[in-house]
Protein backbone atom coordinates (compact mmCIF):
# COMPACT_ATOMS: atom_id res chain seq x y z
CA UNK A 1 0.00 0.00 0.00
CA UNK A 2 1.11 3.57 -0.61
CA UNK A 3 2.41 5.43 2.46
CA UNK A 4 0.08 8.37 1.40
CA UNK A 5 -2.89 6.30 1.44
CA UNK A 6 -5.09 6.15 4.07
CA UNK A 7 -6.80 3.45 5.37
CA UNK A 8 -10.85 3.07 4.87
CA UNK A 9 -12.43 4.92 8.32
CA UNK A 10 -14.90 2.07 9.01
CA UNK A 11 -15.84 -0.15 12.74
CA UNK A 12 -15.95 -3.84 12.40
CA UNK A 13 -17.46 -5.54 14.73
CA UNK A 14 -16.71 -9.01 15.94
CA UNK A 15 -20.05 -11.27 17.65
CA UNK A 16 -18.93 -14.55 19.36
CA UNK A 17 -22.09 -16.50 21.00
CA UNK A 18 -22.58 -19.60 22.40
CA UNK A 19 -25.18 -22.41 23.31
CA UNK A 20 -24.62 -23.53 26.89
CA UNK A 21 -24.25 -27.28 26.51
CA UNK A 22 -23.75 -27.87 22.47
CA UNK A 23 -21.46 -30.66 23.01
CA UNK A 24 -23.55 -32.39 25.14
CA UNK A 25 -26.41 -31.75 22.68
CA UNK A 26 -25.03 -32.83 19.69
CA UNK A 27 -23.79 -35.77 21.02
CA UNK A 28 -27.23 -37.11 22.54
CA UNK A 29 -29.82 -34.49 20.62
CA UNK A 30 -28.15 -34.06 17.48
CA UNK A 31 -31.45 -33.00 15.43
CA UNK A 32 -32.61 -30.89 17.90
CA UNK A 33 -29.10 -29.17 18.37
CA UNK A 34 -28.68 -28.60 14.43
CA UNK A 35 -32.76 -27.02 14.86
CA UNK A 36 -31.34 -24.44 17.67
CA UNK A 37 -28.15 -23.57 16.02
CA UNK A 38 -30.34 -23.10 12.88
CA UNK A 39 -32.68 -20.83 14.90
CA UNK A 40 -29.94 -19.16 16.66
CA UNK A 41 -28.01 -18.42 13.34
CA UNK A 42 -32.02 -17.46 11.90
CA UNK A 43 -32.02 -14.91 14.69
CA UNK A 44 -28.33 -13.15 14.39
CA UNK A 45 -28.56 -12.65 10.67
CA UNK A 46 -32.55 -11.62 11.18
CA UNK A 47 -30.77 -8.64 13.59
CA UNK A 48 -27.84 -7.84 11.19
CA UNK A 49 -30.46 -7.61 8.24
CA UNK A 50 -32.50 -5.32 9.88
CA UNK A 51 -29.33 -3.17 11.00
CA UNK A 52 -28.62 -3.19 7.50
CA UNK A 53 -31.91 -2.21 5.98
CA UNK A 54 -33.38 -5.31 4.61
CA UNK A 55 -36.21 -5.62 7.23
CA UNK A 56 -38.32 -8.26 4.71
CA UNK A 57 -35.18 -10.86 5.36
CA UNK A 58 -35.10 -9.68 9.04
CA UNK A 59 -39.09 -10.97 9.03
CA UNK A 60 -38.53 -14.06 7.20
CA UNK A 61 -35.76 -15.07 9.44
CA UNK A 62 -37.64 -14.06 12.71
CA UNK A 63 -40.53 -16.29 11.34
CA UNK A 64 -38.34 -19.27 10.44
CA UNK A 65 -36.41 -18.83 14.08
CA UNK A 66 -39.99 -18.77 15.29
CA UNK A 67 -40.98 -22.03 13.17
CA UNK A 68 -37.50 -23.87 14.72
CA UNK A 69 -38.68 -22.93 18.33
CA UNK A 70 -41.67 -24.81 17.69
CA UNK A 71 -39.62 -28.17 16.31
CA UNK A 72 -37.80 -28.28 19.38
CA UNK A 73 -40.76 -27.60 21.42
CA UNK A 74 -38.61 -24.84 23.44
CA UNK A 75 -40.09 -21.61 25.26
CA UNK A 76 -38.86 -18.56 25.79
CA UNK A 77 -37.59 -17.33 28.85
CA UNK A 78 -39.25 -13.82 29.27
CA UNK A 79 -36.34 -11.52 28.71
CA UNK A 80 -35.65 -13.63 25.50
CA UNK A 81 -39.37 -13.06 25.15
CA UNK A 82 -39.74 -9.44 25.33
CA UNK A 83 -36.42 -9.01 23.28
CA UNK A 84 -37.29 -10.73 20.60
CA UNK A 85 -40.95 -8.74 20.42
CA UNK A 86 -38.61 -5.34 20.76
CA UNK A 87 -36.85 -6.66 17.52
CA UNK A 88 -39.93 -7.84 15.67
CA UNK A 89 -41.94 -4.83 16.33
CA UNK A 90 -38.90 -2.58 14.81
CA UNK A 91 -38.82 -4.55 11.83
CA UNK A 92 -42.86 -4.55 11.74
CA UNK A 93 -42.31 -0.94 11.87
CA UNK A 94 -40.17 -0.55 9.15
CA UNK A 95 -41.97 -2.64 6.94
CA UNK A 96 -45.76 -2.10 8.20
CA UNK A 97 -48.08 -4.62 8.84
CA UNK A 98 -48.71 -6.49 5.72
CA UNK A 99 -45.25 -6.62 4.33
CA UNK A 100 -43.99 -7.61 7.64
CA UNK A 101 -47.33 -10.50 8.25
CA UNK A 102 -46.36 -11.64 4.41
CA UNK A 103 -42.42 -12.11 5.58
CA UNK A 104 -42.82 -13.37 8.59
CA UNK A 105 -45.54 -16.51 7.25
CA UNK A 106 -43.02 -17.05 4.24
CA UNK A 107 -39.90 -17.75 6.94
CA UNK A 108 -42.55 -20.08 8.83
CA UNK A 109 -42.90 -21.88 6.20
CA UNK A 110 -39.49 -22.73 5.48
CA UNK A 111 -38.32 -26.33 6.16
CA UNK A 112 -35.21 -26.50 8.39
CA UNK A 113 -33.42 -26.95 5.34
CA UNK A 114 -34.63 -24.11 3.27
CA UNK A 115 -34.00 -22.01 6.27
CA UNK A 116 -30.85 -22.58 6.65
CA UNK A 117 -30.22 -22.01 3.15
CA UNK A 118 -31.97 -18.64 3.15
CA UNK A 119 -29.67 -17.53 6.84
CA UNK A 120 -26.82 -18.48 4.67
CA UNK A 121 -27.67 -16.60 1.29
CA UNK A 122 -25.18 -13.49 1.11
CA UNK A 123 -27.12 -10.41 0.19
CA UNK A 124 -27.07 -8.70 -2.63
CA UNK A 125 -24.48 -5.61 -2.27
CA UNK A 126 -26.12 -2.93 -1.78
Amino acid sequence: MDPGTSLPATTITFLFTDIEGSTRLWEHHSETMRAALARHDALLLGYVAQHEGDCERAARLLGASDALLDAISRCLDPAERAELERHAAAVRTALGEDAFTAAWAAGRAMSLDEAVAFALRETAAP
